[in-house]
């Protein structure tokens, strides 16, 4: 849908930029090009971002299936094992 709305802007503001005449539909026809570009961008971003946790989440699926996961390390019993050994 963004990328739809985005062409549309950049298709009129640009097709009105190049063919008409009228210098006082100028400033419109720039903001309608430039809305345009910048509802293109947001679409891609939010696209690329929803691919990339698709692909993340199918990764991780795939790990869980297989028993690749790696499971969380054991915690020590004693804190003290924590602390760093002065010897």
């Amino acid at each position: 849908m963004g990328f739809l709305a985005g062409d549309l802007g950049v298709g009129w503001g640009g097709f009105h930029l190049l063919f008409d005449d009228s210098s006082s539909r100028h400033s419109t026809n720039t903001a309608v090009l430039l809305t345009g570009v910048g509802v293109d961008l947001l679409a891609c971003l939010f696209l690329d971002d929803s691919a990339k946790a698709k692909f993340n989440a199918a990764q991780r699926y795939n790990q869980v299936v297989r028993g690749e996961d790696n499971a969380l390390p054991t915690m020590p019993h004693d804190e003290k094992n924590l602390l760093p050994s002065s010897k």
